[in-house]
């Protein structure tokens, strides 16, 4: 709660007990119980489907992700290059997964 306070930050929550608390100035109840119900309710709620840059940042540690030569993501994964598309890696972790853990990540998580 203090980050929220500190940076000034919307709290989003499911429990509306926390909009309670004076400190907090910005609150939204979330009403949607479905995880992909309740990213889409946010959306519509503070119009943000025109901002969203879905998967352009790590999900492991925020940093921005760039996209990786076929030649090397095909070295790295000893896949058929014609089936790669679309790898992608971490610019702070840049220690080389192979942007198979970002794929991963960007088809398990692909909501829209």
């Amino acid at each position: 709660m203090n980050i929220a306070v500190n940076e000034q930050r919307i709290v989003l929550t499911r429990d509306r007990r926390l909009l309670y608390i004076k400190n907090i100035s910005h609150g939204y109840w979330v009403r949607a119980v479905v995880v992909k119900s309740q990213v889409d309710e946010v959306l519509r709620r503070f119009d943000l489907y025109g901002s969203i840059q879905p998967f352009a940042r790590c999900l492991v540690c925020n940093g921005v992700l760039s996209s990786v030569a076929r030649l090397i993501s095909w070295t790295v994964s000893n896949q058929d290059p014609a089936l790669l598309r679309g790898f992608y890696q971490c610019t702070i972790a840049s220690e080389s997964t192979g942007g198979l853990a970002h794929e991963d990540m960007r088809q398990r998580y692909a909501v829209f």
